[in-house]
This record gives C-alpha cells, structure tokens and sequence, in this order.
C-alpha cells in the first residue's frame, strides 16, 4: 500500500502512470476495483495494456499511445522472469 501511495503522489504531481501487465484483464481490473488495500483505481492511469503480450511490445505501444519518448519512461517490475 506504501508503494501504491507514492505513485498516488506522484500522479497528483502530474506525473502519468501507466500500467504493462501480464495478467487476464478482467482479473486484474477486478483486483484494481475491489481489493480493499487497492490504492490506484483505474482513472489514475493514462494508459493500461493488460494482456498476455510481451512487455517490450505493451510498453512501446504504451509510449505511443500517451505520445512521449521511451527515454522519458521508468519501467518498475515485481516479476523477476522479466518477460
């Protein structure tokens, strides 16, 4: 929840959060709806690619739908597979 905070912060700053999961969308979007230690709701992020796509592929996408650069981009990961 402490982590989740932090983004929340980040975004009333104005930073955009976006979101590259390996997951079933609707899985994810119900955990996001109602888990009850959830932080970040949906109208927090500027984009989310939830699927079963590689994560290079969903974060290039990501950057081109919210139109900045990769190199304006920071990409945090519990998965330790990295795929």
């Amino acid at each position: 929840m402490d982590f989740q905070k932090h983004l929340l912060s980040l975004f009333q700053r104005g930073v955009l959060l976006a979101i590259a999961s390996r997951n079933n969308l609707e899985d994810a979007l119900k955990a996001m709806r109602e888990h009850p230690h959830m932080v970040l709701r949906e109208e927090h992020f500027a984009s989310m690619r939830i699927n079963w796509d590689d994560k290079i592929s969903n974060i290039k996408a990501i950057a081109e739908e919210i139109n900045i650069g990769l190199d304006s981009m920071i990409f945090i990961d519990d998965d330790k597979n990295q795929s």
